[in-house]
């Protein structure tokens, strides 16, 4: 295939011409005869592109779908469907391109790292015609600083004044939770959870306090009133939001573990707030949909939250007058050769995010964890045989996080 074809293709086009050079010269070419079948799991490593022929895709989730090598839907990788359920069929003798999906992220971020992306347009998110112009305001507002900043809910923001006061004890923070119940229960039950190993079973929010602590007390209750922001009607948006708490639940918690194994001077308590709010841009993003009158795709919202939640998040964060610690770990999430000793709770949090993201998907297009530069900080850290660090590898506290929280 051509260098100009390669330059059409979706995400492809992102590179620069140096780059995109680079990553075609390691891209394989395969001959199909007829009726070849082609599983979206096995090329799970891969974007494959259809450059000759006709295939037909199936996917339990979609209509099947069918085109030609000539046609705008090849521009697009054959399988899209982030849960490797599709199985394409050639239709006529085919052929088809891989291109490495690793190789494609560490290209991505030596460009962003280096500073010579041409920046992020509304062409980098496919769409279909009647959405486009919503993503071109869309990318206009974020610009201009119009998207929505959500308001820190009523009790976190008491939770945090709270924790700002050297005055302020136990029977403070017990008197603010009893006046929310559904906070209150949940405190009781993290109380009597796997997150502490009480003998006895404790009926009062002092008790539950007492036994949780003052730190993670706080950070529980802050967790359960920020989940109020995540809450949506929009079926386009419900199931994305549930997503997104899930995985910054399962962030925090692995933060906080990580925090308290690793080399870095960091807080484990402050770690799992961090990780908590490491992408709340992504809200904003859902609440700014949510607002419109026309209906939008999941495909296009979860296309949009890919290019811009980690400059809203360090919006977001700067905006609710957090520190730097916090703003910086929200825009470097997910860039896995980053690493900045005076920002240590960027590498906390892409620990625990690469673990987090493969346990949400064995398959996910990740580097391996010995290779990012967070992970020197995790010296002699044992990893298992799927790449899961073993210190997190199906941890009883993270596991019960995620169930109280979510």
């Amino acid at each position: 295939m051509s260098q100009v074809a390669f330059k059409d293709l979706e995400p492809l086009k992102a590179l620069n011409e140096d780059r995109l050079n680079r990553l075609m010269s390691k891209c394989n070419q395969e001959h199909l005869d007829k009726r070849s079948r082609i599983n979206a799991l096995d090329e799970r490593n891969w974007f494959v592109y259809l450059v000759d022929g006709e295939v037909q895709v199936k996917a339990p989730s979609r209509k099947t779908e069918r085109f030609k090598a000539d046609s705008d839907r090849a521009l697009r990788p054959v399988f899209d469907d982030p849960g490797f359920t599709e199985i394409a069929i050639t239709k006529t003798t085919s052929q088809i391109i891989k291109v490495d999906k690793h190789q494609f992220n560490l290209l991505i971020q030596e460009q962003e790292e280096q500073g010579d992306e041409d920046g992020i347009e509304v062409d980098d998110i496919s769409v279909v015609d009647v959405e486009a112009d919503i993503i071109r305001q869309l990318f206009e507002d974020y610009r201009s600083g119009k998207i929505p900043v959500p308001s820190i809910p009523e009790t976190a923001m008491k939770v945090r004044k709270l924790v700002e006061d050297p005055d302020v004890g136990i029977d403070d923070l017990a008197a603010l939770i009893e006046n929310d119940p559904p906070i209150a229960g949940k405190v009781l039950a993290a109380g009597n959870s796997a997150l502490v190993r009480g003998v006895a079973t404790i009926s009062t929010v002092r008790d539950a306090l007492v036994r949780l602590g003052m730190k993670t007390s706080c950070n529980i209750v802050m967790s359960l009133s920020l989940k109020e922001l995540f809450k949506f009607s929009n079926p386009a948006l419900k199931n994305t939001a549930m997503d997104i708490w899930k995985h910054s639940v399962t962030v925090a918690a692995g933060s906080r573990l990580v925090g308290r194994h690793c080399s870095l001077d960091v807080d484990p308590d402050k770690a799992f707030l961090v990780g908590l709010l490491h992408d709340i841009g992504a809200d904003s993003l859902l609440a700014y949909f949510d607002q419109l009158d026309t209906p939008i795709s999941e495909f296009t919202v979860r296309g949009s939250l890919a290019k811009l939640r980690t400059m809203v998040s360090g919006m977001v964060l700067q905006k609710w007058h957090l520190d730097e610690q916090f703003i910086a770990a929200s825009e470097k999430a997910g860039r896995w050769t980053y690493t900045d000793p005076a920002k240590p709770y960027c590498d906390v949090i892409n620990i625990a995010k690469h673990q987090a993201l493969l346990a949400e998907d064995e398959g996910a297009n990740l580097p391996p964890l010995n290779t990012i530069s967070a992970f020197a900080s995790l010296a002699n850290a044992e990893i298992d045989d799927d790449g899961q660090l073993v210190l997190m590898r199906d941890h009883p506290e993270i596991q019960a996080t995620v169930e109280l929280l979510k």
